[in-house]
């Protein structure tokens, strides 16, 4: 797959605005500069995937949304495409945290 670097920086930059983020207040949070910031969102410059991630982190989004213009909604989603890179022991983990949380949230309302 080729990657469109112009096609991911103004998904950056869409997103950011979308936050109502200026591009200083991103490049700080991001440990980069405002102008490399810039290269990124223009394509002038290739992202790395650490950086893409952080930017993901930072902008409350997905990858998918950076690659392929997709954006998930769905907490449920996004946990099932989590667990299609797990293995059969972690995803018996994650099943005693998901059995945990909702004792946990059923104690809770039955004491309202």
């Amino acid at each position: 797959m080729d990657i469109n670097y112009e096609k991911v920086g103004l998904r950056i930059g869409q997103r950011r605005r979308e936050l109502k983020l200026k591009q200083e207040d991103l490049a700080n949070a991001l440990g980069i500069g405002p102008k490399y910031l810039s290269a990124l969102e223009t394509g002038r410059k290739n992202t790395t995937l650490e950086m893409l991630a952080s930017m993901c982190q930072e902008l409350h989004t997905t990858y998918d949304y950076f690659m392929l213009g997709n954006i998930r909604k769905s907490t449920e989603e996004n946990i099932m495409d989590g667990l299609m890179l797990c293995s059969e022991s972690d995803k018996e983990m994650i099943i005693n945290i998901i059995n945990f949380c909702a004792a946990r949230n059923k104690n809770n309302l039955t004491n309202l």
